[in-house]
């Protein structure tokens, strides 16, 4: 601050203040005008893939794994939040993975009985119609 020919105090505008620092490699954090602002680091984000069979046994195990989780967690939510009856089962290496949001039986005798009209699709569906 200044003194002016009146007795008036004069504030000088503030310069930014920049700290210079070497912050954790993940988070650069840098104070300008007294405010704290944060960078995230720059990432690749999510990759498109390839729908196709994956070669590797391993990698395919732990794929189904979360992407069955992922499925089931849909499944579940669609029937909460829309309240319809969902019936999901999965088989992968002689093994089968039932949800259901009732029980499974009712649902089965249900889909045997049901005479209306209904969409059925499958993977040759799927795949032409993906853009």
């Amino acid at each position: 601050t200044t003194s002016s020919s009146r007795g008036r105090r004069i504030q000088k505008a503030r310069q930014p203040i920049t700290i210079q620092s070497r912050p954790a490699p993940s988070l650069q954090i840098a104070i300008t005008n007294h405010t704290l602002q944060k960078r995230l680091p720059v990432t690749m984000g999510r990759k498109k893939i390839d729908i196709k069979k994956i070669s590797s046994e391993k990698n395919r195990h732990v794929t189904f794994n979360k992407r069955r989780v992922g499925l089931m967690k849909k499944a579940m939510e669609l029937s909460i939040l829309c309240g319809c009856e969902v019936g999901l089962m999965v088989f992968f290496d002689d093994k089968m993975n039932i949800y259901s949001s009732s029980n499974i039986d009712d649902l089965i005798r249900r889909y045997h009985d049901f005479e209306g009209s209904y969409e059925n699709l499958d993977n040759n569906d799927v795949i032409c119609n993906r853009g």
